[in-house]
């Protein structure tokens, strides 16, 4: 713990320096920011002081405080890759990104809420896709347009505004292969978010899982030129990063299943007629 005691200017201006060099503010600012984190960390426990400083420093921004509307955009900009990692992992796991930035990074609410704002206007994509499974077979579609076009992919599709990701999983089964399935019978696989996953841009899916009985049968719907119950082992090579989402299934499969093939084959797939 700080105490008011031990402060001295020459850490008031080492502080400050070190301010300007990981934030890149004014020499003004910096000097204005050190001197209100003192000031908090005197009377603060050690553990919660960064999280009073912030506190402190949003609502001298949020006072109309020039220097620290500087400070609190200059710390957004240089913290927004691991901010923007939290916001699109909570949208995508049907989580209030406000609350998990706030949790995540020690934010006050009130910088929270700003972040998600200009998080919101950022062009992100958010979708979902679902290994289905039928026996030792996944349900797989033959994509009617780019980019894949010709390709088989897992079904999946975009989060409708509003919409939670498992609700938007079983919405797209049910319209891309006439496969219906109740939401709270999906298993969440992961969160696949590789910057250069697909060609359109910035997309981030989060991947379900669901079994469904051994009479199931599947239609091309929505956006799918065919569909065909592939072995789940060997799916063959998918669109985008979704030979990754299948193995990742196959793994929870196998675990629960461990007769089921021992490791997963990249050879040409034994396409069934979907019927």
């Amino acid at each position: 713990m700080f105490h008011r005691s031990t402060l001295t200017a020459d850490m008031r201006g080492e502080l400050a320096a070190d301010f300007m060099h990981e934030f890149g503010v004014s020499e003004n600012t910096a000097t204005m920011a050190a001197t209100l984190f003192l000031a908090v960390a005197s009377s603060t426990a050690e553990d919660q002081a960064e999280a009073a400083f912030q506190q402190a420093i949003v609502q001298s921004h949020t006072q109309g405080e020039p220097w620290a509307t500087e400070f609190v955009q200059a710390m957004i900009a240089k913290r927004l890759p691991g901010y923007r990692d939290t916001y699109q992992h909570a949208i995508a796991t049907d989580q209030d990104p406000a609350a998990e930035l706030a949790r995540e990074h020690l934010l006050p609410t009130a910088a929270a809420a700003e972040v998600v704002t200009l998080l919101a206007t950022e062009n992100t994509r958010i979708t979902a896709d679902v290994v289905c499974i039928r026996g030792g077979d996944v349900l797989l579609i033959e994509r009617g347009w780019p980019p894949h076009k010709g390709s088989l992919a897992l079904p999946g599709g975009h989060l409708d505004p509003g919409e939670y990701s498992h609700d938007a999983a079983a919405r797209e089964l049910l319209e891309e292969t006439g496969v219906e399935v109740s939401p709270g019978d999906l298993t969440f696989v992961g969160l696949y978010a590789r910057p250069d996953r697909d060609p359109r841009g910035r997309y981030i899916s989060a991947a379900y899982t669901v079994t469904v009985p051994a009479d199931t049968t599947a239609r091309a719907g929505t956006d799918a030129a065919a569909v065909q119950w592939v072995p789940l082992h060997a799916p063959g090579e998918l669109a985008f990063d979704h030979n990754e989402i299948v193995r990742a299934a196959w793994q929870q499969q196998l675990a629960a299943h461990p007769a089921a093939p021992t490791s997963p084959a990249d050879d040409t797939p034994r396409l069934h007629t979907a019927h």
